[in-house]
């Protein structure tokens, strides 16, 4: 985290990043990383998306601490970290796994600092999306007044990048093509606002 912050800094102060237009994005654990700078960090951030990757909790928990512009994007057949979460480590697990809010959780909490309202879910072509407005009375809120929460949920999706070319390791489930997670990711930092 201070790494990222750091690098971040580095690359305003040096001209060689907008602050306005700072992102990130990550897939898996990587997901879960820009979540963690989305929410400990937003003043630093335009937006933040992540691709299979929740919010943690138990010991190692983190909550949003002001409004940003947020994208998950979840496979609703991931068997390696399923769409609702892991309340607790799965015994003997391959590697370290911390206990994880549910994709619906991990950007409900962003909507919730961003003072949104009620979310609004429409059904599209191979996934579900919701859509939170982030209210402008947050502290920040101004900064991003037409911003918005969005979680789309990829029916059969696994553990996987949708619309990806490159097969998946064995056990991560199938690959959509319902859309393009790479596309749909920029179009997002582009006009975070609400769905199309």
């Amino acid at each position: 985290m201070r790494f990222t912050e750091t690098l971040i800094k580095h690359l305003v102060r040096t001209e060689r990043a907008d602050p306005e237009r700072v992102y990130v994005a990550g897939f898996s654990n990587g997901g879960s990383m820009a979540l963690r700078m989305a929410a400990e960090r937003p003043a630093l951030l335009a937006g933040a998306a992540s691709v299979s990757g929740q919010l943690p909790t138990g010991s190692a928990a983190v909550e949003p601490t002001g409004p940003v512009p947020v994208m998950v994007v979840y496979g609703a057949d991931d068997p390696v970290r399923p769409l609702a979460g892991w309340p607790s480590p799965p015994p003997d697990p391959e590697e370290p796994i911390l206990p994880t809010r549910s994709a619906r959780d991990s950007a409900a909490a962003f909507a919730a600092a961003g003072d949104a309202g009620e979310p609004v879910t429409r059904k599209e072509k191979g996934y579900d999306r919701t859509v939170w407005r982030l209210g402008g009375d947050a502290p920040g809120g101004d900064r991003r007044p037409d911003g918005t929460v969005q979680l789309l949920v990829v029916e059969d999706a696994g553990h996987t990048w949708p619309g990806s070319t490159v097969p998946p390791p064995e056990g991560f489930g199938p690959v959509s093509k319902a859309l393009d997670a790479t596309d749909t990711l920029l179009d997002f930092f582009t006009d975070p606002g609400p769905g199309r």
